[in-house]
């Protein structure tokens, strides 16, 4: 457990043995088996088969009962024939609190390994037990174990001794409200509750939360101090639910599952534009650095220019840590311009807005239909989940020949101008596309309703690289960007990309460069 999570369970615990004591009872078996937690969050403490009610507050007892590893030495050498020493009162729940503190600490209790009998020796023989990690504990926990396990009863301190101390001081203050951390997970799922957990996380400056598998990060249009070397060590090759939601926890979890599947994985970035798409994509870049850096390849030169899957792949060979043969394990990340909507849009805004109305399709289809249909071929019962479906906006948007595109395409074919672009849109019969004015229409995209200027589009449409720049590209020394202008296009005008022709291209060319040396 956290030294934060300890503080808790002891505040809360402590809480209940002072109440014990005030009532003249005294539990005798305190021990972290006998805690428990409720669904929210609260600690109690349970079990008192082995608990006496005293007639006053300072009574003294004789009988020698309990768990052996949790005993306090006055405890283990009490006798009802020695009236002097041979007793024991409410203080040896106080010993128990503090070996309870390194049982939850440590996963476990001091003599753990040893026969019962053989504690009861140790512990009246050998001085109280500590921690055995010292290092990973601060100096107040350790003192607060101290106090609990002073062995002369006399100064052996009271529980109200015990809660002033620096340890379970600083849990006695306010606790903090735990806000969830995986909208997945609430109770009751909808736009209300959904931003009411957003915001809250907001405004307590956790600006990342999780949804399954998806990261919703919030831009604070601020520099951020949840960055840098402190937070890649804390984030390096540990669970996604050891830490807050970070973009750092994506990042190590997509090479975890590239290095353990031996698959590629792909990231993608979406939202509106200036939502931090960017900033998030090279915080991405800089954690897998990091975990580079863990690793015999040298970074500084991956930085300077080699392709940062290479970077990715430690497919090692005897005599070059750099080679690019054998297996490839990559992680793909997407950069793309957000949602726009300005004062005025064109056709630029038209073409990305169009593309991230895709993406909302994909991720629809990704995170609701597709795990639909998982729980119903496993008859599973689940709570149908209602969501806004654009598949009609897309059919009206990418379809032949009465799509928008199309229609913008068969405009610049025919070197037509915008009016044939309203003519035909003011045919559609649908209200996701409604023709606003002389040359303005508006389109119900999944973020809302945004108009277009439709006076420039046929011309937008026709614009094309100079001749020369073409030829410039063609001649390219990376094989992939001189494909991109040396392949054809299929049927559809999509650009059809021979990676393995490509890959023989490029070897073909670097044996040139080698023969000519």
């Amino acid at each position: 457990m956290s030294s934060l999570n300890i503080k808790f369970a002891l505040a809360s615990k402590d809480d209940g043995i002072v109440y014990l004591h005030e009532s003249n009872v005294i539990h005798r078996d305190v021990k972290g088996s006998n805690i428990l937690l409720t669904k929210e969050g609260e600690v109690k403490l349970c079990d008192f088969g082995l608990g006496k009610k005293l007639t006053q507050n300072d009574d003294k007892l004789y009988d020698c009962v309990g768990s052996s590893c949790w005993m306090a030495p006055e405890l283990v050498t009490a006798n009802k024939e020695d009236s002097e020493k041979g007793f024991y009162d409410n203080r040896v729940d106080v010993w128990a609190l503090g070996i309870t503190a390194i049982e939850l600490a440590e996963g476990a209790a001091p003599f753990r390994n040893m026969q019962p009998c053989r504690v009861l020796f140790e512990i009246v023989k050998n001085p109280p037990p500590a921690l055995e990690k010292i290092s990973n504990w601060t100096e107040n926990f350790h003192d607060f174990i101290i106090e609990a396990a002073k062995v002369p009863l006399k100064v052996k301190p009271t529980e109200t001794v015990i809660i002033e101390t620096c340890f379970k001081s600083s849990a006695d203050k306010k606790l903090k409200k735990i806000v969830e951390e995986d909208l997945a997970n609430l109770d009751r799922i909808s736009e209300e509750t959904v931003l009411s957990v957003i915001e809250e996380r907001f405004q307590d400056r956790q600006f990342y939360t999780f949804v399954g598998e998806i990261l919703v990060a919030v831009n604070p249009n601020e520099p951020l101090d949840i960055f840098g070397k402190k937070f890649h060590e804390l984030y390096f090759q540990k669970s996604r639910s050891n830490n807050l939601p970070h973009i750092y926890s994506v990042a190590d979890t997509a090479y975890q599952n590239a290095m353990h599947h031996k698959i590629p994985q792909q990231l993608i970035l979406t939202g509106e534009s200036a939502s931090g798409k960017t900033s998030n994509y090279l915080h991405l870049i800089d954690h897998l650095f990091f975990i580079g850096e863990q690793h015999p390849v040298n970074v500084s030169r991956i930085r300077n220019g080699i392709n940062l899957i290479h970077a990715l792949t430690h497919a090692n060979t005897s005599t070059n840590v750099y080679s690019t043969s054998g297996n490839k394990y990559a992680i793909n990340l997407l950069d793309i311009f957000g949602f726009e909507c300005f004062k005025e849009n064109h056709l630029p805004q038209f073409l990305v807005n169009c593309l991230n109305e895709q993406f909302q399709y994909h991720y629809i289809q990704k995170v609701f239909r597709a795990e639909t249909q998982d729980l119903v071929s496993e008859d599973i019962e689940f709570e149908t989940q209602t969501f806004f479906d654009n598949k009609t906006t897309l059919n009206h948007l990418l379809s032949k020949p009465d799509g928008v595109l199309s229609i913008i395409d068969e405009a610049s074919k025919k070197n037509l101008s915008g009016h044939y672009i309203m003519d035909n849109l003011q045919r559609l019969e649908t209200n996701r596309i409604v023709v606003k004015s002389y040359m303005e229409f508006a389109v119900a995209h999944f973020t809302g309703r945004v108009s277009y200027n439709s006076r420039e589009m046929s011309d937008k449409n026709r614009d094309f690289l100079p001749a020369e720049v073409i030829e410039t590209l063609r001649e390219s020394e990376n094989p992939i960007i001189r494909s991109l202008f040396l392949n054809k296009l299929d049927k559809t005008g999509c650009l059809v990309l021979n990676f393995d022709r490509t890959r023989r291209n490029k070897r073909t060319a670097q044996n040139k460069n080698v023969n000519m040396l």
